[in-house]
């Protein structure tokens, strides 16, 4: 992943982390103190925020390096089965058409597995960010 989808992903988590403690501060208030007001709600959820300010940007950095973990496994899975399922339903196709002389037609395999991850992405068996993230190399097929 990119620095900057990185980032991205750091900032939502920072902010829903953010959130939801507004959520359970309220809740917790309401509930077990049966405090109803806005405000002194809001001072304790805005006091937590301040306190907490650093261990929530921690929190955050690390769910998102357990995301990255996560999704660089997914795509690791994700190319695998792309390229058995281009190998054995687009690959005899293509070399029947392109490679009659026996010579690989790099060109052809590419632009076939282009559009095989293409028809896969939009038919939603993949994301786009993992038909972004996969490659092959078709030349060594």
């Amino acid at each position: 992943m990119d620095s900057a989808i990185i980032s991205r992903i750091e900032h939502s988590l920072n902010q829903q982390l953010i959130a939801a403690i507004e959520d359970i501060v309220m809740s917790v208030m309401e509930d077990q103190l049966e405090c109803h007001d806005f405000d002194t709600q809001y001072d304790a959820h805005a006091d937590a925020v301040s306190t907490l300010g650093g261990d929530i940007e921690q929190l955050a950095e690390n769910i998102c390096e357990s995301i990255q973990a996560v999704m660089q496994q997914r795509t690791e899975e994700v190319e695998l089965m792309v390229a058995e399922r281009f190998e054995n339903e687009v690959l005899p196709s293509c070399k029947a058409t392109y490679e009659k002389d026996g010579e690989v037609d790099v060109p052809a395999r590419a632009e076939a597995y282009s559009l095989f991850v293409d028809g896969l992405r939009n038919d939603g068996e993949i994301s786009e960010y993992e038909a972004d993230s996969i490659d092959l190399d078709v030349e060594s097929l």
